[in-house]
C-alpha cells in the first residue's frame, strides 16, 4: 500500500500546522506522570435519594485521600444538604 493513499496532502498540511501550533503556544502534549501513592481517590455523587449516601458523604470528607468533586440531583435541596 502506497503511503499516498493513506494520506491527503491537505490532511498533512493541517497535521503539520497543527504540529507547529501546538509547539508554539506550550501545550503539553500529554499529562505529568501522578505517582498513584500521592494521587486522591476523585469521587462524583449521582443521586442522593437513597439513605446510605448520606454516611459515604461523612466518610468521603473524613477521608485524606479522597476528594468529593461533584454531586448531582434533580432535588436541588439535597444538593444542597450535601454541600454542608
Amino acid at each position: 500500500m502506497r503511503l499516498s493513499s493513506l494520506f491527503s496532502l491537505p490532511l498533512a498540511i493541517a497535521a503539520v500546522a497543527l504540529l507547529f501550533f501546538w509547539e508554539a503556544t506550550g501545550i503539553p502534549r500529554a499529562l505529568p506522570p501522578v505517582n498513584p501513592s500521592e494521587a486522591k481517590m476523585r469521587i462524583a455523587i449521582i443521586g442522593l435519594d437513597h439513605d446510605h449516601v448520606w454516611g459515604l458523604l461523612k466518610d468521603i470528607a473524613g477521608e485524606p485521600d479522597a476528594e468529593l468533586i461533584a454531586i448531582a440531583d434533580v432535588h436541588p435541596q439535597l444538593v444542597s444538604k450535601a454541600k454542608q
